[in-house]
């Protein structure tokens, strides 16, 4: 072997190799194994990223932590909902959701600006969509609030990803992951609201928001994701 038998490092362009575990937790969780799992994934990579040395070089970088413990209770919250509950829990899940995005965007907002072109284009297209599709079809007054300030808070997350001063793999695996949750916000709309009974979108929820998760965590550890000078 070489190096005198010493076992080679990963390839340091290659995000952490710790990645694998949330990426088990997702595969069993997608299997049925149930809500440890389904947290773990969340878990696993809030601890990839404070522990990782390269997740180190990021300002800020457990603000990404927080996010994604902070979306564990969103997650219990909105998958908890029984039919005494009515919206309670859901506005409850959207506001610990909302305050996820708040996290991502400081951090992204530490490390960048917005993007300029894309955010008044995500603007324009979710507010369509909410005008037309997700206002007439929300009747409680408070829900509608709710998702409104939710998707505001996601079109400046994901403008604000792509606008990172990184490197652009990791300012590409951030914006994927970013986007990933808008997708399955989006989906997790369709089959709320406006009751799409394509079984599509139930079937990609999840999946979606795992992906998200670790493309993330990924963004974090690749190697030369320090901040750009500018």
């Amino acid at each position: 072997m070489p190096d005198g038998g010493k076992a080679a490092a990963p390839p340091e362009s290659m995000p952490s190799p710790a990645l694998l575990l949330p990426l088990l937790l997702a595969a069993l969780a997608l299997a049925g194994a149930g809500w440890p799992a389904r947290a773990g994934v969340a878990a696993a990579c809030a601890l990839i990223i404070t522990l990782s040395p390269r997740a180190k070089k990021l300002p800020a970088r457990l603000l990404l932590a927080a996010a994604l413990l902070v979306s564990i209770a969103g997650d219990w919250l909105l998958s908890r909902r029984g039919a005494g509950a009515g919206d309670t829990r859901f506005i409850q899940g959207i506001a610990l959701y909302f305050a996820a995005h708040l996290a991502f965007i400081a951090f992204f907002l530490k490390n960048g600006k917005p993007c300029r072109p894309l955010l008044p284009a995500l603007l324009a297209g979710y507010g369509l969509f909410f005008i037309l599709k997700l206002n007439p079809a929300i009747h409680a007054a408070p829900l509608r609030a709710a998702v409104l300030l939710y998707t505001l808070a996601s079109i400046l997350s994901l403008a604000a990803a792509a606008g990172l001063r990184l490197p652009a793999p990791a300012r590409l695996l951030f914006t994927a992951g970013i986007a990933g949750i808008l997708f399955s916000d989006t989906l997790i709309a369709l089959r709320e609201f406006l009751h799409t009974p394509s079984p599509l979108v139930r079937a990609l929820i999840m999946p979606a928001y795992y992906a998200a998760h670790l493309l993330i965590t990924a963004g974090a550890t690749i190697k030369n994701n320090s901040v750009n000078s500018v």
